[in-house]
């Protein structure tokens, strides 16, 4: 999913009256294209909180944004953290604004390590 596809993700989620997300999304590691994406969400869906999961051959990346009005019950940078600890990786960032990462050293450890990691990010919904 790209990020025209987790904007539209984002929009239906707040809709819905949810005020947290957890999207996977396909732009790799280039840190142009995860803060385009988060600037970009950041812009259609102003109220949510969200943490994007995205991977390439070498490594999972989390970013996450958290509104300051849901930083009490929120932080983005725990979220980041928690949701990466579980495949071995390490995040940081402020509470309103995080992102880390995990090294999967190949395609199959990618699988499991994205696959652990949105579960872990789904126990803060």
């Amino acid at each position: 999913m790209g990020i025209q596809k987790a904007k539209s993700d984002a929009l239906e989620i707040l809709k819905s009256g949810k005020t947290r997300a957890v999207l996977t999304i396909s732009i790799g590691s280039d840190a142009k294209a995860i803060k385009r994406a988060t600037e970009e969400l950041k812009r259609v869906a102003p109220g949510l909180a969200f943490i994007c999961l995205t991977a390439d051959e070498e490594k999972i990346t989390a970013f996450s944004y958290v509104p300051d009005n849901l930083t009490d019950n929120l932080k983005a940078n725990e979220w980041v953290a928690k949701s990466l600890e579980a495949c071995n990786g390490r995040g940081g960032g402020k509470p309103n604004s995080a992102q880390g990462s995990a090294t999967t050293g190949s395609v199959e450890a990618k699988e499991i390590a994205l696959s652990t990691a949105t579960v872990a990010a789904n126990k803060f919904l």
